[in-house]
């Protein structure tokens, strides 16, 4: 290949001009498309590093790519991801302030690759790295299954009258259980899933469980259908809660089989107690309401007290308390007369959920300050 800077004069600042174009020297169509997926990553140009012939270095960048993003991103402790999500509701039951509801859901979560030097896995010799200065890409799929109690509500009167798009905004608690598994590669390519460093993902995989307060919001921009019901919406949500997190190691078993035992009690027990205490109340919720409800209260305090113990009596075993602000753009296909919905959303996810103070305006010079786009 040939960028023509390695080749003759430059004029004005050494590779200043190399941001707008790339020369190839090929042979034949084929060799043409070989050479470019090597300054590609899929529809984006990723950063290729330049020698000059005085010997400096410049860096053509082009547009910049997902991983670019995603690096740059990993500096401010936030990072964006694509969310693939199915669940299915229980029958609704309306209150004075809105519906209560009930969820039962599975999601995969993909997290796009970002840049990582070598010199950051720990024992890197032992996953084949020698160089520490080595550029690495890490990413990650999640698995997630999770309950979610809520309560609900929309905005249909003012959308009829005034024409508004129609916002909803619902509070809720949300109870998970996680597999994380790594994804690590020493090069990129269209398939973000072949050439991974298996050795490092088996020893890697991560389990959890969460309990987490939350609130979220949507903006619909656009709904077909009635009973079932295409629409495209702006997302938003926050979180605050407890997460105990765990690698699937011999050493954590007892743990893992511990976790699951009281899963598995808790949310049986916790099921009969709601469903007697709110019939005894008279409570005008459905009884998957109150069986959902008391399912999760109980194996929420109860596993988060597990988790808690767990972390003192094993070094593996973490528990800390975990909060998130997350904005997206999603695709949603629901059934009104099932509860069964499928989406499927890109979001851009903040580690710190106190916007309160300079907001927005804020997080934009701690982007600028962090010098987070500088050096690709």
């Amino acid at each position: 290949m040939n960028h023509c800077a390695s080749d003759g004069d430059t004029f004005g600042d050494p590779g200043a001009k190399f941001a707008t174009a790339s020369f190839i020297e090929y042979e034949g169509f084929g060799d043409y498309i070989r050479q470019l997926q090597e300054v590609s990553e899929g529809l984006w140009s990723q950063p290729i590093r330049l020698t000059l012939a005085n010997g400096e270095r410049a860096v053509y960048e082009g547009n910049p790519s997902l991983t670019d993003i995603q690096t740059a991103l990993a500096k401010l402790d936030a990072k964006v991801r694509f969310r693939m999500r199915t669940q299915i509701g229980s029958p609704s039951s309306t209150m004075p302030m809105g519906s209560l509801g009930s969820s039962g859901i599975i999601e995969i979560n993909y997290t796009p690759p970002k840049r990582i030097l070598a010199d950051s896995l720990v024992d890197m010799e032992k996953y084949g790295y020698q160089d520490p200065e080595q550029t690495l890409y890490l990413g990650n799929i999640g698995i997630v299954f999770a309950l979610e109690n809520y309560v609900g509500s929309s905005t249909p009167l003012l959308s009829d009258s005034l024409f508004l798009p129609k916002l909803y905004g619902e509070v809720g608690l949300k109870s998970s259980i996680g597999v994380s598994i790594p994804l690590l590669k020493d090069k990129l390519s269209s398939n973000h899933l072949v050439n991974l460093n298996n050795q490092y993902r088996d020893h890697n995989i991560g389990l959890s469980y969460s309990v987490s307060p939350y609130a979220f919001s949507y903006l619909s921009l656009m709904a077909i259908g009635d009973t079932t019901r295409l629409s495209l919406d702006l997302t938003s949500a926050i979180w605050w809660g407890a997460s105990t997190n765990w690698p699937a190691r011999s050493n954590t078993v007892p743990f893992s089989i511990i976790m699951a035992g009281t899963t598995v009690a808790s949310t049986g027990l916790g099921c009969a107690l709601g469903v007697a205490t709110f019939t005894t109340l008279s409570a005008p919720i459905s009884t998957e309401s109150q069986c959902a409800l008391g399912a999760q209260l109980a194996s929420g305090s109860m596993l988060s007290g597990v988790g808690a113990l767990g972390s003192l009596m094993n070094e593996d075993v973490g528990f800390d308390h975990s909060s998130g602000w997350v904005n997206g753009i999603r695709v949603k296909l629901a059934n009104s007369t099932s509860g069964l919905a499928v989406e499927t959303r890109f979001e851009a996810l903040f580690s710190d959920w106190n916007m309160g103070r300079g907001s927005l305006t804020q997080f934009g010079e701690n982007a600028l300050n962090s010098q987070a786009f500088d050096n690709f």
